[in-house]
């Protein structure tokens, strides 16, 4: 991990995290005026001043960087976080702070999402170099803003939240790169992938592939999609006896986009923000004695038994859509 010494402005680079002092570490967005690491060493001293810095050369360490990145703001001293979009904010009220976060392009980006949760706190700075507040202090605001419930912005252990509510957090964000939107979600779900930029959409499956193996008795990374109530007007077969009859095929269905078991993007995680963990799926069928076993893959496929809710009725239920293949 590399450090620049605020004094001498030095870079160092601590191999230990035991040998590393405390440090402050910064969360901002970026634009066509970053610096890169070899011009920290190269270029004239104006002309890098203002800017940040990230190592791009080696390709060792961005994959370390990113695997490492969201431990590296856990562990700071503090956090401060740049919007060089918001205007000057010390003395706004909080409707006009509110506001003026909802506009931020720092709210909507991929990787900002870890960095506005593992810090122990964050202290928020306008375009002016001004701070304006602390996620403790505007968590409320942030939490209306980002669709996160309050306390996981208190620090709440992110162990506590299911699959499904932690993937909704990233579902309204973008990156500049689509693998980045599994990337950045590595520390969130605390496992690691390999980097492979150029596979697009594969990096989601397989960051979702790592969470089925590390959160087995989880089964809410395959609640996904748009949610309908029960007894909807999308319940064709009202007739039949809690759907003993089979229902007529379609031809039409057949022309219809189908989608597997898993998610092809956050954005599908849109409305699974309530889903928790139930009791009962935490190893065990219904009261029984009887172990589940945990997910796993078969080259492109997924087997998993889910665990049996008693309930008073039982029916099945066909959609005039089938979304899921």
């Amino acid at each position: 991990m590399w450090l620049l010494n605020a004094c001498s402005w030095e870079m160092k680079d601590f191999m230990s995290e035991a040998d590393t002092p405390p440090y402050a570490i910064l969360s901002h967005t970026w634009s066509d005026e970053e610096v890169s690491f070899r011009d920290w060493d190269s270029e004239p001293w104006p002309r890098v001043q203002n800017k940040c810095c990230i190592d791009k050369s080696s390709s060792s360490e961005l994959s370390e960087a990113i695997n490492s990145m969201f431990q590296w703001y856990a562990n700071a001293a503090i956090c401060y976080a740049y919007l060089s979009d918001v205007d000057h904010l010390a003395n706004a009220t909080e409707d006009e702070v509110k506001s003026a976060l909802k506009q931020s392009r720092w709210i909507t980006r991929g990787w900002t999402l870890q960095e506005l949760i593992a810090p122990s706190d964050i202290v928020f700075y306008s375009k002016d170099w001004t701070a304006f507040g602390t996620r403790s202090k505007l968590s409320a605001t942030l939490a209306e803003i980002v669709f996160i419930e309050e306390s996981y912005l208190k620090g709440r252990p992110l162990d506590d939240a299911s699959i499904a509510q932690r993937m909704s957090w990233a579902s309204r964000r973008v990156t500049s790169r689509e693998e980045d939107l599994a990337y950045c979600l590595l520390g969130i779900f605390k496992v690691n992938i390999p980097l492979i930029y150029g596979e697009k959409s594969k990096a989601f499956q397989r960051l979702q592939g790592a969470i089925i193996h590390a959160y087995p008795e989880d089964h809410s990374i395959f609640a996904w999609g748009k949610s309908v109530k029960r007894f909807s007007h999308l319940v064709t077969d009202r007739n039949q006896i809690w759907g003993t009859k089979p229902i007529e095929y379609d031809p039409s269905l057949a022309k219809l986009k189908l989608f597997s078991l898993l998610a092809e993007s956050p954005a599908d995680f849109m409305e699974s923000g309530k889903i928790v963990r139930a009791p009962l799926a935490n190893g065990y069928f219904d009261h029984s004695d009887e172990l589940y076993s945990p997910p796993f893959s078969i080259g492109n496929a997924t087997q998993v038994e889910f665990p049996v809710m008693p309930w008073e009725d039982y029916g099945a239920f066909h959609l005039k859509c089938p979304r899921i293949g």
